[in-house]
């Protein structure tokens, strides 16, 4: 299968990101992320397109070992809990064995743009369909609402702790700053 790569020259440029803020006992604090501004929707998602391919897999990403590390080096508690880790791929297959990964862009024009037809029931709906119906299917689903319940419950308890850690870090600084200022040096 060709594939047609239209990213490489994205990548060029590209800066790194800044170094984590160390907190009040030396070990450096998570504040939380923003998602980036990618711009406009996608127009394959506009339809969505005929030829527009996007999934998500769970990536395989390592947790931390433990929430604090003394100054002599020893890690101390417990890390908290992470939410999964999801790559999301988007592919535009225009033609039968042409493929191409159009990654985090956001494609806002093409020649190429068939909308599926939302009123059109497709052989493959009708049997998505009756799976779902079926005493698998729902399992299947409540194991997988089950799963999202957790994603969201991990990612608020992630929320708790990147305040948690912007408060700590916010009263460490008042409270230098606050002895820098009490502080006064005398000449004799």
């Amino acid at each position: 299968m060709k594939t047609r790569d239209i990213q490489g020259e994205m990548v060029d440029g590209m800066d790194p990101s800044a170094p984590p803020l160390i907190g009040p006992d030396g070990t450096p604090h998570r504040l939380p992320v923003l998602p980036p501004d990618l711009g406009p929707p996608r127009l394959c998602e506009q339809g969505p397109c005929r030829h527009y391919h996007r999934f998500g897999v769970q990536m395989d990403a390592q947790t931390a070992a433990a929430a604090a590390v003394t100054a002599d080096g020893a890690l101390v508690g417990q890390a908290p809990p992470e939410a999964a880790h999801v790559e999301v791929h988007h592919y535009c297959y225009p033609t039968t064995g042409i493929e191409m990964p159009l990654g985090s862009m956001a494609v806002v024009e093409c020649s190429l743009w068939v909308p599926r037809d939302p009123l059109a029931v497709t052989t493959d709906e009708i049997e998505r369909r009756k799976f779902l119906a079926s005493d698998r299917g729902k399992a299947f689903a409540a194991q997988l609402e089950a799963w999202h319940a957790r994603q969201r419950e991990l990612a608020a308890h992630e929320e708790e702790m990147f305040a948690e850690a912007a408060r700590e870090i916010a009263e460490a600084e008042a409270a230098r700053e606050a002895t820098n200022t009490d502080t006064e040096i005398t000449t004799p």
